[in-house]
């Protein structure tokens, strides 16, 4: 009998939880009767209204005090058998019971499926369910729709086509802990069937049968079960039931007040696992419970605006939920006077044109003064609602149905809370205040959380108004006794802004709220020992703690500062400005005061608002990355300019000299003002001191754009850095005594060791040159007369590194490469020419005896002398030794104006100016200072000389 019980419990549960039709065929047999309901209705109208299915089926009545009533038959199988078998090694879970909600329904309507799993306390994570159709053999599988704590509720939807016939539960599938189950119901010992369009001869453990006008019971009637219930058995079922929506009460229990206050429990209807009734609408989903609570929450607030009345809720979250006769019972713990239970409307279609609230009340019966009280009161919220509104339908009463009556033999109401209350001498009701299913009121009143904010401050003045209650000078606010800093009378007397709206109508919770709300942070005072702006500017440890937060100076003085005897009046301006900031001080570089003169932007942040916690932050955090000055004896470019060991610790992180003058430079009397120009230029870069190739200012000066980087700024390191990195590789010259192209071009030996290397000739001079006194600040131009540089031997090999002697000299008078070079070694010697200078040429113009141009083999003309371009041959001569000689005495034209120590044989000798071209660089045209030259070819003196004459001189 116990595990009977138990199902009659869990069946009533899923049916609050789960709407399982709980009195739906009295609300669908009246639905049409809808349009001729008016408010102002008879009790017995309404009573056949969708609103009174919704106070059934989602507010349990009678069955509080007797049984749940439930119009479809139920068939329920107690599971008896163990089902401890293991399959694959999977431990298989107990069945407690299957409820199969209709033994038969039509293809149109949803078959609910209630299965309980012994799961030892785990949790259940998904689940499925498989059925078949035993007619047709088809097999057929849905998902859960809803899990709570052990109980599974499947929906199985009959509207798609689905085939008639039988229909057997074959298994269900789930999941505990990430561990898949199975139970098979043929193994389990369960014959679950039903059928669609056919009636089935079933015998389940039970039957659970709804009212009928036949019935002679309570409603409830078991078939096929060995033993007869008793009505202690069906109580005791119901009793389980409470207990699965009771938890402890959560208000602390007052007791008896003697204060003489009027005292309201506000209780938000359903609450816990009881979401009351729910409707999707748009795509948002609203449950009972949670608008209720915010309802009452609000009407709570509001309520408590007023003297003489004291306000409790039955729960304050929805994690807890009460049942119905223990909300009395808590009602008369704090001895109320009125129980207010507030819900939401509802039909038992999706949606309904049906709108309005509604208040239930206690009938007149055993105690009239209880209904006459709750009479008023809810014509009252029902005026005051309509205010907003929302149609009133008037209120009602409803007596029981089971023939319940009171100690004074007068029928009972039907209504557990309103019947519960009225045993407790408390005026108890019900305010049904918009539909839940009717998009119209659910988009106006319960959408939006200010609506219901609304739609309680309604209910809330309703109650107020008819206790004629009258609000209070209030200095506490939210548990805080604001006394201290607060005097209503003292605050809109100073404040004519506040007066026009709180003192004309005597609103003082609406001050305080205000005060509270808004006057602190403002920096309002509203009391004459108090004002927040002297408080703050006294005392520096405040201002260190709350900063500009006006609100904390105001708390600091109700906790602490009263207390401790400090002064909140009369102070004008900023007391001991703040120096310390994240335990440094910053006083050896700052000064409050003359921050705020020195920059008229903060001054209009900081100053003005007297903000130095502020001023002092921004200091650390930007201003002294931008090298503001705060303290007339700290100037940080100063400082950085005067001392290069910082700039070579820092270089441009001006924040750390503020911190190095802070804990070394004052202790060691550093200067740090008055110095305008960088102090010892930094020269040593990585161990390496460039300053025999370098000077900053030089550098910076001959540079525009290293100018706006590095010299605006005195950044004598990052110019250095710049120098070595990239100057030196782009040939910048940075020191007036050393030219990199000019040391370069003027020593062979450095050419033949480093070629392009512009950082090995730099780094010759700092280690070698300057001390070997080598030229680097001007140019060693190569000269063409002189004493010859190279050998024969020399000129052979460079030549055949070249190219091969052509066979045409063998009949000629050098026959041979050596021949060849001995010649012009002979000729340069008679005239004074360098050899390496005239052998250079000729190899140069052609093509190392290859020719090529305009200028043929037989000639023997070895410079191009008179080979003046557009096919002009130039000159012939008819020798080896004459072509040379011709052009060794053309060169001593350019480079000498020494006469010609051998017969002239140069037809152009006299077309010369003697002496423009004495060095190989200038016999370019474009590089000759005089504009002559031997050649129109741009850079051709530097060509032979870095092409040939190095090169040569290299063998």
């Amino acid at each position: 009998m116990r595990k009977i019980r138990r199902v009659l419990a869990c069946v009533i549960t899923m049916c609050m939880l789960f709407s399982v039709n709980v009195g739906a065929v009295h609300a669908s047999e009246l639905v049409n009767d809808e349009e001729t309901i008016t408010s102002g209705q008879e009790a017995e109208q309404v009573e056949s209204t969708e609103q009174a299915e919704e106070t059934e089926s989602i507010e349990s009545t009678e069955q509080d005090r007797e049984t749940e009533v439930i119009e479809t038959p139920v068939v329920v199988e107690e599971i008896t058998s163990q089902n401890e078998n293991v399959e694959d090694g999977i431990e298989q879970y107990l069945l407690n019971y299957v409820v199969i909600e209709k033994d038969c329904l039509t293809a149109s309507e949803i078959q609910r499926v209630v299965i309980d799993i012994a799961n030892q306390g785990q949790t259940i994570e998904n689940a499925n369910l498989t059925y078949i159709n035993t007619t047709t053999n088809m097999e057929y599988s849905v998902a859960v729709s809803t899990i709570y704590d052990t109980t599974l509720v499947f929906e199985i939807d009959f509207s798609s086509n689905m085939p008639q016939g039988e229909y057997a539960l074959e298994r269900i599938d789930y999941i505990i802990q990430g561990s898949n189950q199975q139970v098979v119901f043929e193994d389990a010992g369960v014959d679950a069937r039903f059928g669609v369009d056919v009636q089935l001869d079933l015998t389940p453990d039970a039957w659970i049968y709804g009212e009928s006008e036949e019935a002679d019971t309570a409603g409830i009637v078991i078939k096929d079960v060995s033993e007869d219930l008793t009505e202690t058995d069906i109580e005791s079922a119901l009793a389980d039931n409470a207990n699965t929506y009771s938890d402890d009460i959560s208000n602390t229990l007052l007791g008896s007040t003697s204060n003489g206050k009027i005292v309201v429990v506000l209780d938000p209807g359903h609450g816990g696992s009881d979401s009351g009734a729910c409707r999707t609408i748009n795509g948002v989903t609203y449950m009972e419970r949670d608008i209720n609570l915010k309802i009452a929450s609000a009407c709570k607030a509001e309520l408590e605006k007023y003297k003489g009345i004291e306000v409790y809720m039955t729960r304050s979250d929805n994690n807890t939920s009460l049942g119905l006769t223990e909300r009395a019972e808590y009602a008369k713990s704090v001895n109320a006077d009125y129980l207010i239970s507030i819900h939401i409307n509802s039909t038992g279609s999706e949606t309904t044109s049906t709108s309005g609230a509604e208040v239930i009340i206690p009938n007149s019966s055993y105690n009239a003064e209880i209904h006459n009280q709750a009479s008023e009161l809810g014509e009252k919220i029902l005026e005051r609602l309509e205010e907003l509104g929302i149609v009133n339908r008037g209120t009602y009463t409803r007596n029981t149905t089971i023939n319940e009556r009171y100690p004074d033999g007068s029928l009972a109401d039907y209504y557990t809370v309103i019947y519960a209350s009225k045993m407790r001498g408390i005026a108890g009701m019900i305010v049904e205040h918009a539909f839940i299913n009717n998009p119209a009121d659910v988009e106006k009143y319960l959408s939006t959380d200010s609506a219901m904010a609304s739609v309680g401050q309604a209910d809330a003045h309703a109650i107020a108004e008819y206790l004629n209650l009258s609000l209070e000078a209030e200095t506490v606010y939210n548990g805080i006794d604001y006394s201290a800093v607060y005097d209503y009378e003292y605050y809109i007397g100073k404040y004519s802004d506040l007066n026009q709206i709180y003192g004309t109508t005597e609103n003082t919770r609406g001050a305080l709220e205000h005060f509270v709300l808004c006057g602190m942070n403002e920096g309002r005072q509203a009391k004459e020992t108090f004002d927040v702006n002297s408080y703050r500017l006294e005392y520096q440890d405040l201002r260190a703690t709350f900063r500009t937060d006006l609100r904390q100076y105001y708390l600091h003085y109700i906790y602490n500062g009263k207390s401790e005897g400090r002064v909140a009046t009369g102070t004008k301006t900023l007391q001991n400005p703040i120096t310390i900031y994240q335990g440094v001080d910053y006083g050896a570089v700052y000064d409050y005061d003359y921050y705020m003169k020195q920059y008229s932007d903060l001054q209009k942040v900081f100053g003005d608002k007297c903000d130095d916690v502020g001023a002092l932050e921004h200091f650390v955090l930007c201003g002294m990355n931008e090298g503001r000055q705060a303290k007339e004896t700290f100037d940080v470019y100063s400082y950085r300019l005067e001392y290069q060991d910082l700039r070579l610790a820092f270089r441009n992180d001006l924040k750390q000299y503020y911190i190095h003058y802070i804990y070394s430079g004052k202790s060691e009397g550093r200067v740090a003002t008055g110095t305008k120009a960088l102090q010892n230029p930094i020269t040593i870069y990585q161990g390496v001191n460039y300053s025999s190739v370098y000077d900053y200012n030089y550098y910076i000066n001959l540079y525009g754009d290293l100018q706006n980087v590095y010299g605006n700024k005195y950044d004598d390191y990052g110019a250095l850095e710049h120098f070595v990195l990239c100057g030196i590789y782009e040939g910048r010259q940075a020191k007036e005594g050393f030219n990199v192209h000019y040391y370069r071009n003027n020593y062979i030996d450095l050419v033949n060791a480093f070629g392009n290397n512009n950082m090995a000739y730099v780094y010759h001079y700092i280690t070698c040159g300057k001390n070997e006194g080598r030229i680097a600040d001007q140019q060693i131009l190569y000269t063409i007369m002189g004493s010859s540089n190279v050998t024969v031997s020399q000129m052979v090999a460079y030549y055949n590194a070249n190219a091969a002697y052509p066979s045409y000299y063998g009949a000629t008078d050098a026959p041979t490469i050596e021949q060849f070079c001995q010649i012009y070694l002979e000729e340069c010697n008679a005239e004074g020419v360098k050899a390496e200078v005239a052998f250079s040429q000729a190899m140069k113009e052609t093509g190392f005896l290859r020719y090529g141009g305009d200028v043929s083999i037989n000639q023997h003309n070895f410079a191009g002398l008179g080979a003046t371009g557009n096919g002009a041959a130039g000159a012939s001569f008819s020798s080896v030794r004459e072509g040379v000689r011709a052009q060794v005495q053309h060169l001593k034209a350019y480079a000498s104006t020494e006469p010609l120590n051998n017969p002239c044989v140069d037809g152009r000798f006299q077309y010369v100016t003697r002496g423009t071209a004495p060095y190989v660089e200038w016999l370019g045209i474009n590089e000759n200072p005089y504009g002559k030259g031997w050649a129109t070819a741009t850079g051709y003196g530097y060509s032979m000389r870095d092409g040939y004459i190095y090169k040569l001189c290299a063998y």
